[in-house]
Parts: structure tokens; sequence; C-alpha cells
């Protein structure tokens, strides 16, 4: 599959494992954590996490 798929959409999903140095786990753990209880904050966390996904661009990928 990887091969299939655009060169810059390979590079922003390999950015996903990539744990900075100031950090002590990648974006992809970030992303499947779940929000927390329901509260302004939990919301906000899930549409941030919601457009990083967009950004990837993995949701414009056909699959069939």
């Amino acid at each position: 599959m990887m091969r299939l798929l655009p060169i810059d959409m390979q590079a922003r999903l390999d950015a996903l494992l990539h744990v900075e140095a100031d950090h002590r786990v990648s974006p992809l753990q970030l992303l499947k954590e779940p929000p927390g209880l329901p509260s302004p904050r939990a919301l906000i966390r899930l549409t941030t996490n919601l457009d990083y996904i967009h950004d990837t661009g993995v949701l414009a990928l056909d699959l069939a």
C-alpha cells in the first residue's frame, strides 16, 4: 500500500511516528488517546486531532 501513496503523504505519515526530543510520545500516540471527559477542553482536543488527521490527506484516499 505504501507504494500507492503519494510521496508527500508517505512523509506526513512517517512524521506521525517521529518522537521529538522534547516530547515523550509520538504524534500517533497522541491521536490514539481519547479526548477525555465531556468538556469544552475535550471538544477542542478532539477537533484538533480531527484537523491533524485531515491534514495528513489520508481521508481522501480511495481504498476501493
